[in-house]
């Protein structure tokens, strides 16, 4: 603890003369004492002056008085800011207490710390309370697994959306950040959505390795179990009317959403309901469906339509008529001989493993194609911060 007794200048200018290890120490303790007690009443050239005497004197001083000058002002919210940026900027020893605790550090002090000093200070200030964003951002841009693992699990520290996007990406290379990402309540909800899917892509991975079973059928378990967390639905084409989608549902649900039914919607220019009912007996997205449509060559329309069971005339016809889309409103015998050939010569069991391919969410595909290149390229990183 250091003595409450005050000292006077002659005492002070004698302590300054001496070049005995006490003595220094005891002019350290009183000059300290003296800052913290009349700061306020100090001019900026006495604060100045008091600053650089006690840099001087730091690093001869021993650490036991050191440790004390640090636990006693980590606690003084209004505790000098010379005295605390000088301790917080100590061996670590000395200044965890008050990175950890004081509450007279500002932001741009604690950014400046970050940037300047090294791992042991970065790990200290991410364990603060109430980090603001931009406290966060600057150690997230340190790069440190340790750093920003510690950080993810300091719940009491606001993340940026913009460092939060960013260590979402990390995560598909970094597995350790995974857990606490998800585990945090201010995630939101469409990056928790992504995190979802890297796990279940590296979860893909574990099982593909692991366990007999085909590609398609491990994936379907996967994307099951995720959507499950997720609630996440096929994509919709906004063009597709909610009349349409109702419509189609009634028909569902009375088993009258047939093939024939679908192409009577596709004669008659109901091209919403037909694409919505193709939707719905393919259990794929309506947008995923207003593609096979207007494709050009008819091959996706086939696949589609061979998958649920459709016939061969049934296929021709819808051919047929989805031309009308495509501005191809007369149709080359030679055209339809080879659409027609396709379809015939395709196997069901192939249409039905590419249709739980289409089936795919986007961000389950987008997640696996990440995990594949995470090992080639990283997301860029945020700024990086300048480290001693």
């Amino acid at each position: 603890m250091l003595p409450r007794s005050k000292v006077s200048i002659e005492e002070l200018v004698a302590l300054a003369q001496s070049k005995r290890i006490e003595q220094r120490d005891k002019l350290f303790e009183n000059i300290a004492e003296l800052f913290l007690e009349d700061h306020a009443k100090l001019s900026d050239r006495e604060r100045a002056l008091m600053r650089s005497i006690l840099e001087r004197l730091l690093h001869d001083v021993e650490m036991q008085i050191r440790h004390a000058l640090s636990a006693r002002i980590s606690e003084l919210p209004d505790a000098p800011i010379e005295l605390v940026n000088l301790l917080a900027n100590d061996d670590i020893s000395i200044a965890q207490p008050i990175l950890r605790r004081s509450k007279a550090l500002r932001d741009p002090d604690l950014i400046e710390i970050v940037r300047l000093r090294g791992r042991e200070h970065c790990l200290a200030v991410s364990m603060r309370a109430g980090l603001g964003p931009d406290v966060t951002d600057a150690l997230v841009s340190t790069g440190d697994q340790d750093v920003i693992l510690r950080l993810l699990e300091n719940t009491d520290a606001e993340l940026s959306r913009r460092a939060t996007e960013y260590l979402v990406a990390e995560s598909a290379r970094v597995r350790r950040f995974r857990e606490p990402l998800v585990r945090r309540d201010d995630l939101p909800p469409d990056l928790a959505a992504r995190m979802y899917w890297w796990v279940s892509a590296a979860l893909r991975q574990y099982l593909l390795k692991t366990i007999a079973a085909s590609e398609l059928d491990i994936d379907d378990l996967v994307e099951d179990t995720t959507k499950g967390l997720t609630d996440a639905a096929a994509p919709q084409d906004p063009s597709i009317d909610q009349t349409a989608l109702e419509l189609v549902e009634r028909l569902a649900e009375r088993s009258e959403l047939s093939p024939v039914l679908l192409i009577r919607f596709l004669r008659s220019g109901r091209v919403s309901a037909f694409i919505a009912g193709l939707s719905r007996a393919a259990r794929i997205g309506t947008s995923a469906v207003s593609k096979v449509l207007y494709d050009e060559g008819g091959e996706s329309l086939a696949i589609l339509c061979k998958a649920t069971g459709w016939s061969r005339s049934n296929y021709g016809e819808a051919f047929l008529l989805s031309r009308r889309f495509c501005e191809q409103s007369v149709v080359p015998p030679a055209v339809l001989d080879a659409s027609l050939r396709f379809f015939d010569e395709l196997a069901e069991k192939t249409a039905t493993s590419m249709l739980r391919v289409w089936r795919r969410d986007q961000s389950f595909l987008a997640a696996i194609d990440g995990l594949k290149s995470a090992g080639d390229a990283s997301p860029q990183p945020l700024p990086t911060a300048k480290r001693a």
